[in-house]
């Protein structure tokens, strides 16, 4: 007997821990993963980035659900349901990212998608892996230039159109998704739409453009005065392969024309706003006269209007009044006023249009006396951005009320004092501003000048008295000895 009830529990062991194995591997195993990611964002602007999940299994609730980057600074939190066989759209900062599609959640994305690449994390609500993307070295697919997105098809990722929560363009459905972990090692997906391969899926076939020939450009980053606007060149041939010989010449529409190598950052700084033609050239040679291939893309330089809230000082608050995202990265906010302090944020410290960031005293360093001289400068050449006050202009639209009490307690407590002695510790004081000090000095005056005449009156007037007496008892004096004599 005692055999048997050893029996029953080895196997009441057995199922238990199958039965957690068995559970453990259906959480592992879901069916939600990555199927298209737009890196690029969008022709209207960089920051119009997306990310497109699919489910190939029964509906899941995706609360508590994540998907993180590996440096920690995307941590996208998801919620909602996913039913089979459907997509689930994450938009970047608002609804524009992806035009006439609704988003399943908007999200700020950190600092955004890097177009060098990155590894991303898909993890369940236990904070298991469910998918990946191993691409730090590089997306394996997507395009920068014609915003052509990473597609998953048939196990491997290629360049296409755009299709958010659709199928991709050749394939009726997206059916078995499960080579996804395969796919996404970053050793195994490089195929893009350079590829001459056929890539079948459900039935159809995703076909690679045969003619890849094109030269395009695209403009990069802000397109702001005083802050470089990198241009991006796409130049192929008929096979899609880059030149491997020649320079760009290129014309910035401002007077200026310089030459490229191929492999060099094409970046120019406008000094002015405007509307600039920028042409680009390529030519084989320094001898050629006639350009192989050529191509002009209009762009418009604005301002970059920043505005800096003194009124929470030392807090470096920033605002944005322009029509476009400004990195805050182009430009260092310099104090002069006892001593050079400079800070400059980090890349991908962004101000959306119309928007402002509150920055810490802990990150900046700025007191509230630096804030008396400060100035924003741009990065690339040190132009004067936006000036607050010089070295003797005091803020006080920040610390006026405190000034003024302070002067006044001060007052109060030397009332008893010589005036020279409340001056001298008005003029001590750090918290009290020069302009207040003089404002006190200027009410002190008059009030100085009655105190003597009320002290000089009394004192004539006594001496009249002490006349007067001093008179009277010598006529009585006078009067008493002639009595006597």
């Amino acid at each position: 007997m005692k055999n048997v009830n050893q029996k029953i529990l080895q196997i009441s062991k057995c199922l238990f821990i199958f039965l957690l194995f068995f559970i453990t591997a259906q959480k592992v195993l879901a069916s939600v993963s990555f199927s298209e990611v737009a890196w690029m964002g969008s022709s209207n602007s960089s920051a119009d980035e997306w990310i497109e999940l699919y489910n190939n299994g029964n509906e899941v609730d995706l609360t508590g659900y994540v998907i993180e980057s590996e440096s920690k600074k995307i941590s996208i939190k998801l919620s909602g349901l996913i039913a089979n066989k459907a997509y689930y759209l994450i938009e970047r900062t608002d609804e524009n990212s992806v035009p006439n599609v609704v988003a399943d959640l908007i999200a700020t994305f950190g600092n955004g998608l890097s177009n060098a690449g990155d590894n991303l994390y898909l993890k369940n609500s236990d904070g298991q892996i469910v998918d990946s993307l191993n691409f730090s070295s590089g997306w394996p697919a997507g395009d920068n230039i014609t915003k052509q997105t990473m597609q998953l098809v048939s196990g491997s990722w290629l360049t296409a159109e755009a299709t958010p929560k659709k199928a991709p363009i050749g394939a009726q459905q997206q059916g078995d998704q499960s080579n996804n972990s395969d796919s996404n090692e970053s050793g195994n997906a490089n195929q893009n739409t350079n590829s001459s391969s056929t890539q079948k899926s459900g039935g159809s076939s995703y076909v690679a453009p045969k003619n890849l020939s094109r030269f395009l450009i695209n403009l990069g980053e802000e397109q702001l005065s005083q802050i470089p606007v990198n241009i991006e060149v796409d130049y192929r041939d008929d096979y899609g392969n880059k030149p491997s010989y020649g320079f760009y010449r290129v014309s910035f529409g401002d007077g200026i024309e310089k030459d490229f190598k191929l492999n060099e950052p094409i970046s120019h700084i406008y000094e002015y706003k405007g509307d600039y033609k920028i042409s680009v050239k390529f030519l084989e040679s320094v001898w050629s006269i006639v350009p192989k291939k050529q191509a002009s893309i209009n762009v418009s330089i604005n301002e970059p209007v920043i505005d800096i809230d003194i009124n929470h000082a030392p807090i470096l608050v920033v605002k944005n009044k322009s029509t476009k995202d400004i990195d805050l990265s182009n430009f260092n906010f310099v104090s002069s006023y006892s001593s050079v302090k400079s800070f400059n944020p980090p890349s991908g410290s962004v101000v959306f249009a119309g928007k402002e960031v509150w920055i810490s005293p802990k990150v900046t360093g700025f007191v509230l006396e630096d804030f008396n001289s400060f100035k924003v400068l741009s990065k690339a050449d040190g132009y004067v951005v936006y000036t607050l006050g010089n070295d003797k202009t005091v803020v006080k639209s920040v610390t006026e009320k405190n000034k003024i009490a302070k002067a006044i307690n001060l007052v109060n407590q030397n009332i008893n004092k010589p005036t020279e002695l409340v001056q001298d510790n008005i003029k001590n004081d750090d918290l009290v501003a020069s302009t207040v000090s003089s404002d006190f000095a200027k009410q002190q005056k008059p009030n100085n000048l009655i105190t003597w005449f009320l002290f000089g009156a009394l004192v004539i007037a006594g001496s009249f008295v002490f006349i007067k007496l001093r008179k009277t008892e010598v006529e009585k004096a006078n009067e008493f000895s002639l009595l006597e004599e």
